[in-house]
């Protein structure tokens, strides 16, 4: 079963204009969104679920290392949550993979360790992998958004010798 509704003289109300939804138990919210598997909730403006209790939102100040003081951040456009218990938050976010959570518009992409212990990225705009970890193993951080920028990397593993860069 399928929906799709909302009000089209008040699209940006929450009430899932243009929205569309397929599977079991899923909500489609945001306006233009789609949520398609079983319990996800696409809760921003043209954001996505696709898998099992998948979830996307705007990045708000409650958020782990968020960049403001009061209220929502970001409104979450466009964020993708893919897989299984994935969330992410705030504008471009996308969670891919296993019991992760992306905050501030990062994009983090693995597993947790388990579905109480999830991988968590709160890096502003990063991009974090890792398996079987609470924080990714390796981060790329945003640059200084000038064209000659290379941006910075991060690792939180001790076998140095084993990243090859060649």
């Amino acid at each position: 079963a399928g929906c799709a509704t909302g009000n089209a003289d008040s699209p940006a109300d929450g009430s899932g204009y243009c929205a569309f939804s397929w599977g079991k138990n899923n909500l489609a919210m945001g306006t233009k969104s789609f949520a398609m598997g079983e319990e996800g909730k696409a809760n921003s403006r043209a954001s996505g679920v696709l898998g099992y209790s998948n979830m996307t939102g705007a990045g708000l100040t409650s958020h782990p290392n968020s960049q403001a003081v009061n209220g929502i951040v970001s409104d979450g456009i466009g964020a993708m949550a893919l897989g299984y218990l994935c969330e992410a938050y705030g504008d471009g976010a996308v969670a891919s993979g296993k019991n992760i959570k992306s905050y501030n518009g990062a994009q983090t992409f693995g597993s947790g360790i388990n579905d109480g212990n999830p991988m968590i990225n709160e890096f502003p705009n990063s991009a974090g992998f890792g398996s079987k970890v609470i924080r990714p193993t390796f981060t790329t951080l945003p640059g200084d958004g000038t064209v000659g920028d290379k941006g910075k990397t991060a690792s939180r593993s001790p076998y140095y010798c084993l990243v090859d860069v060649n």
